[in-house]
């Protein structure tokens, strides 16, 4: 389909356009053996009664029957002896003719033309108009029609230029996952996990865990050897990776596969029954979250709250700061699903380290982990923090909710206002001479002590302000 000028004769010719339809055929009318016909039924008015007025113009209709998945066609050759406007569909449609003499119509994909050969089956080439099982087409691949179920035609695909693309279910393997990875990747087709760093708390690790897939983390495994599109089977209950499983490997998995639904089927008839200890000590489950959308799973597994509300996730999922309103919306969301099931922790903006985002400036630290982050970089955004506290305050007024760094101020103002730290001098005359130099060098080593006592990596221009002398 294409679109037609004319030239300006005249002035109502100037500058009009028209579609162009120079690729359909000519003067063909629907075979009657391939059409089936609409029962003119009379309309109602709004009162309710049958009117003669809505029965409409009384025309004819013919509707062409559409062979979608051309399985009993499966490996015959068919030619393409017209492509037709169907005014029922608003889409194009192609007539065949099989070798044995058959005919059927199909929806006429962007690129065909009259003359071309389709085929249809498992052992098709991938090429504009062939059909073939869902299984068989190479990932990545655009297709049209795609029937979910048998003989229900294309519901999924099948409107005029509407296609889906085949994406298969994948693995994700890398050195390390971090926080800031995840938020590149799309999850939605991610069927495992496997790291050659990390551990049980690593981001993998959780993430997998939130999900509820297979992942393998600090796997000694040699990434450059697999190659991409490899099937591979992960056991993360045994911690094995199979590449190229043979056909009794996969047929041993999905037999496993299906015994592990059967037991999380038994352990989520439990879900809503009290957590206790043999001694009858309740023990309260709840959420750690990132998003809102995630307190999904503290319903699905029948938890009793949130444990922390990870915050930096509203940051890293945006190009720019999140406002004080849309934070807002985020908090109440979690607030008003679990308001009956008790408080909800919020950890305020926690970044850097590994979670890292574009418009905040992080330093060049050789342990960034211990350097300037999260509640370190307060100050030099108040603003930023400031509209963060005020949307947590305004949610808290719909419910219970605990921010966790008020309390470290609090620890930080009672250190400066009532402990003295008085000097610890080395007992010279309790030691050696010869071992007197290593000894004071690791006791009177201050930075060292400073480092784990506060957390931190120094020497570090940006913190040595925060630390006290």
């Amino acid at each position: 389909m294409g679109i037609k000028t004319y030239k300006p004769k005249t002035s109502s010719l100037r500058y009009k356009t028209t579609l162009s339809f120079d690729e359909l055929s000519k003067g063909n009318s629907p075979l009657k053996s391939l059409t089936r016909g609409k029962v003119s039924r009379a309309g109602r008015d709004s009162s309710g009664r049958i009117s003669v007025r809505r029965r409409g113009g009384g025309h004819k209709r013919r509707y062409r029957e559409i062979d979608f998945g051309r399985r009993d066609k499966f490996g015959i050759p068919a030619r393409v002896v017209s492509i037709e406007y169907d005014p029922n569909r608003s889409s194009n449609i192609a007539l065949l003719v099989y070798r044995d003499g058959d005919k059927r119509y199909i929806v006429a994909p962007k690129g065909i033309k009259i003359g071309d050969v389709l085929e249809s089956g498992p052992n098709a080439p991938i090429r504009i108009g062939n059909a073939l099982p869902l299984e068989d087409i190479p990932v990545g691949k655009a297709v049209h029609n795609i029937e979910l179920n048998v003989g229900k035609g294309g519901q999924l695909v099948r409107g005029a230029g509407g296609y889906a693309m085949v994406l298969a279910s994948k693995v994700l393997i890398t050195e390390e996952l971090t926080p800031s990875d995840t938020m590149q990747v799309d999850l939605s087709y991610v069927k495992g996990f496997v790291t050659t760093v990390g551990g049980e708390t690593s981001h993998a690790a959780i993430l997998a865990r939130t999900m509820g897939l297979p992942a393998l983390v600090m796997t000694p495994l040699d990434i450059a050897k697999i190659k991409e599109g490899e099937q591979l089977i992960i056991d993360g209950l045994s911690s094995i990776i199979i590449g190229d499983p043979s056909s009794s490997e996969l047929d041993k998995y999905e037999h496993k596969i299906l015994e592990y639904n059967e037991y999380e089927r038994e352990l989520f008839a439990l879900k809503n029954q009290d957590a206790k200890t043999k001694d009858g000590i309740k023990i309260s489950l709840k959420a750690n979250i990132g998003t809102s959308t995630d307190i999904f799973y503290v319903n699905k597994y029948g938890l009793d709250g949130i444990g922390l509300f990870r915050t930096e996730f509203l940051y890293m999922e945006s190009v720019k700061p999140p406002t004080e309103d849309e934070q807002f919306e985020a908090y109440k969301r979690v607030v008003d699903t679990i308001e009956k099931k008790g408080v909800v922790t919020i950890r305020t903006l926690d970044i850097g380290g590994d979670k890292e985002i574009p418009y905040f400036k992080f330093p060049k630290e050789d342990n960034p982990f211990l350097g300037y982050r999260a509640l370190r970089m307060y100050m030099d955004y108040e603003d930023l923090i400031q509209s963060q506290f005020n949307a947590i305050f305004r949610a808290s007024h719909i419910g219970i909710l605990n921010p966790n760094p008020i309390s470290m101020f609090m620890k930080f103002d009672l250190l400066d206002d009532m402990c003295i730290f008085p000097p610890m001098p080395v007992p010279i005359d309790n030691f050696s001479i010869n071992g007197i130099v290593n000894i004071r060098s690791k006791v009177e080593s201050t930075n060292t002590l400073k480092s784990y006592f506060f957390d931190l990596s120094l020497p570090s221009e940006r913190l040595i302000p925060l630390v006290p002398p």
